[in-house]
């Protein structure tokens, strides 16, 4: 769903005072419903529009979210 939204957006769309917002995004390389390189799309989209987002990657994950996922998600959620 984000890749989609992503793909609607362009620079003059978002307003220019969305630098200072935290995006995670997280993806198994595993995954076999949406290809990893939709994450990795989506960072780019994402610091086109001035944001910095923060990709984590997980090996052997598929659409799921397991619990290294949880862990650097409640790591990111409290600013660490």
């Amino acid at each position: 769903m984000a890749r989609f939204f992503l793909l609607s957006c362009t620079r003059s769309s978002v307003p220019p005072n969305l630098s200072h917002l935290r995006v995670f995004i997280s993806h198994g390389d595993a995954d076999s419903r949406i290809p990893v390189n939709y994450a990795r799309d989506a960072v780019q989209r994402l610091k086109g529009m001035g944001l910095t987002p923060e990709l984590h990657i997980y090996p052997e994950m598929e659409h799921e979210i397991n619990r290294d996922a949880l862990h650097d998600l409640a790591t990111w959620l409290r600013g660490s």
